[in-house]
C-alpha cells in the first residue's frame, strides 16, 4: 500500500478494514451499528442489504483518489475530509474517539482515564466490540476541533492509548 500522511490536520482517519466493497461495486465505510455508509455518494445501507463483500484492493483505493473521493491511504487507514459535504440535509455528524482496543479492554480504558483525572470529562462505551470514548454524559464531541482537543489531551496523558483516532458518525438532527 501507499505511504502516504494525512495530506490536512482535518483529514479523519478511517482503519482500513472498515473501508470495503458491497455488492460488487459500492464502495463502504463500516461505520458499525449495522449500517455501512458509501463513499462515492453517501447513501447509507442497512446491513441486511449487503448481498456480498470483498476487501478493498489498493487500485480501487487509487480510484477513490483520483476521483477525489478519500484524501489518500496507507497500510493501516484511509485519509478522508472532515469538511467534505454531508448528503443528507438532515443529518449531523457527532464525532468520537475510537481507541481501536476490543471491548475486553473497557475496564481498562476506564481504569486509564480514572488515573489521568479525565474520567469527569469523558464516558466510556462499546460500540459494536470496539472502546470508544465520548464527551462527558456519553454525548458524542459536537465538532472535530473538540474531539481533536480530546485526542490530544488522551493520547498525552495515556500513553496505553496512543493509537486512539478520532471518528464520526452521522445522525439525524
Amino acid at each position: 500500500m501507499s505511504a502516504l500522511e494525512p495530506q490536512h490536520s482535518s483529514d479523519i482517519m478511517v482503519p482500513l478494514d472498515r473501508v470495503y466493497v458491497i455488492n460488487e461495486h459500492d464502495f463502504v465505510i463500516d461505520w458499525g451499528d449495522q449500517r455501512v455508509e458509501s463513499l462515492t455518494d453517501g447513501r447509507y445501507f442497512p446491513a441486511p442489504a449487503i448481498e456480498s463483500r470483498h476487501e478493498i484492493s489498493q487500485y480501487e483505493l487509487e480510484q477513490l483518489q483520483r476521483a477525489g473521493y478519500i484524501n489518500g491511504y496507507d497500510d493501516h487507514f484511509v485519509f478522508l475530509d472532515v469538511h467534505a459535504v454531508t448528503y443528507g440535509h438532515e443529518q449531523q455528524r457527532q464525532y468520537y474517539l475510537h481507541t481501536r482496543l476490543t471491548k475486553d479492554y473497557r475496564a481498562d480504558v476506564e481504569g486509564w482515564l480514572q488515573l489521568a483525572n479525565l474520567s469527569n470529562e469523558l464516558s466510556v462505551r462499546v460500540q459494536r466490540n470496539f472502546v470508544i470514548i465520548r464527551g462527558k454524559s456519553g454525548l458524542g464531541f459536537p465538532a472535530l476541533e473538540t474531539a481533536l482537543a480530546a485526542q490530544a489531551r488522551i493520547v498525552q496523558q495515556v500513553p496505553q492509548l496512543a493509537q486512539t483516532v478520532v471518528s464520526f458518525i452521522e445522525v439525524l438532527a
